[in-house]
């Protein structure tokens, strides 16, 4: 499958860098790279409380109602519709920051939530080739920026679709939008229940959110993530989420490429974090054949 590259505004060639990055040119982040990059600090998250955020009838009259610059993603299974964010929509200054400097990542500040990634498209091939079927479960997805993958779930007949981002703001400008633009808008929700009951929107930090869900005994049938295991420092945090979420008969997919360079994350890395731990069966359900080696891990958890 040919590369996706999402169609961001790009500042002109003699655009400079704004003063506080200038001050860490290691953590200004070029999407242009062949890898999800990070900066010189490693990428240890900075901790937020987790928050879910306000998704009723109303948001979605709002939302329905509102025209959207998008970029249409082609997948196996159709043309997904993505909201582009100009940078004049983003509140925070980081924010903004990261759309007029074409940057990717910036430690602790933003994770990479404005751009489909192309292991999410990877994700939705994948669920669709294999006829993998999400009637009647609860999903999450993890790290979900523009969301394909869940959106996909709920196209799919999920009873309910968490979507977790780092940034409150990437949920509020791309998420929704996205979710509203490709599930009410497409006819996907005409039976059951209403789509503002079928989705949860969360921001926050992995650590927090388990502490969050762990005393709401809050737990899903299929968990998915897409190009969230980049870094070292974190993927710890979100392997013990997801041992902690997942029902027992549940199912998790991960899709990344198997090595970041630089960094040392990755499936292999990823996979053998799994198997040390000994909780779950882990093995690959999908690979590419060219270019830089890209993977879809399935976990569930070992009969005893």
């Amino acid at each position: 499958m040919s590369s996706f590259r999402f169609n961001f505004l790009t500042p002109d060639k003699d655009t400079t860098v704004p003063t506080d990055l200038e001050s860490n040119p290691s953590d200004v982040v070029h999407k242009d790279s062949c890898h999800k990059p990070i900066g010189l600090s490693g990428g240890e998250i900075t901790p937020q409380p987790a928050k879910r955020l306000d998704f009723t009838e109303a948001t979605l009259q709002v939302l329905g109602g509102t025209a959207y610059d998008v970029e249409l993603v082609r997948t196996g299974c159709g043309t997904l519709s993505c909201r582009n964010v100009p940078s004049g929509s983003l509140s925070s200054t980081s924010l903004r920051q990261t759309v007029e400097n074409n940057t990717d990542l910036i430690p602790s500040v933003y994770e990479g939530g404005l751009k489909t990634w192309e292991c999410s498209i990877d994700l939705v091939n994948y669920f669709d080739s294999a006829g993998i079927s999400f009637e009647g479960r609860s999903v999450l997805e993890l790290g979900c920026g523009t969301a394909l993958p869940g959106i996909y779930a709920l196209r799919g007949g999920a009873t309910s679709v968490v979507f977790q981002d780092y940034n409150e703001e990437v949920l509020e400008l791309v998420t929704m939008p996205n979710v509203v633009m490709n599930v009410a808008h497409a006819g996907d929700d005409d039976e059951g229940a209403p789509l503002a009951r079928r989705c949860e929107f969360w921001a926050g930090d992995w650590g927090e959110l388990e502490r969050t869900w762990r005393q709401q005994n809050t737990r899903f049938d299929v968990i998915i993530t897409s190009e969230t295991i980049y870094c070292q420092s974190t993927t710890s945090r979100l392997y013990s989420l997801v041992r902690s979420a997942l029902r027992e008969t549940g199912v998790v997919y991960v899709a990344a490429k198997t090595h970041y360079f630089g960094v040392g994350g990755g499936t292999r890395d990823f996979e053998q974090l799994v198997k040390t731990d000994g909780a779950f069966d882990v093995s690959v359900c999908f690979s590419t054949e060219t270019g830089l080696q890209r993977e879809i891990l399935t976990m569930r958890r070992k009969k005893t």
